[in-house]
């Protein structure tokens, strides 16, 4: 299993204990702050947690999560644009 893919499941699980143990706004509170703390070093990292912040349920969290997630992690032969130098072609 890849390391993008472990992390996933760590994060999906802790957010599925969140649900069975808080209820309401504690909840959508907890599990807003949980992916968000995990999206340093992503690219559109602000963004992703702002429109997070702005999640009205749970699994729009998880939805807008995942969008940054994906497009944040690299593709094989893709060099992640913080480390390409800025003179380096795309």
């Amino acid at each position: 299993m890849a390391h993008g893919e472990f992390k996933n499941r760590v994060i999906r699980r802790h957010t599925d204990l969140i649900q069975e143990h808080c209820f309401g706004r504690c909840a959508l509170s907890q599990e807003t702050k949980h992916p968000a703390s995990h999206t340093d070093g992503q690219a559109h990292a602000p963004d992703c947690r702002a429109r997070i912040f702005h999640s009205k349920s749970p699994a729009e969290v998880w939805e807008v999560f995942q969008e940054y997630r994906t497009a944040s992690t690299p593709r094989v032969g893709q060099v992640p644009a913080a480390v390409r130098r800025p003179d380096a072609p795309s």
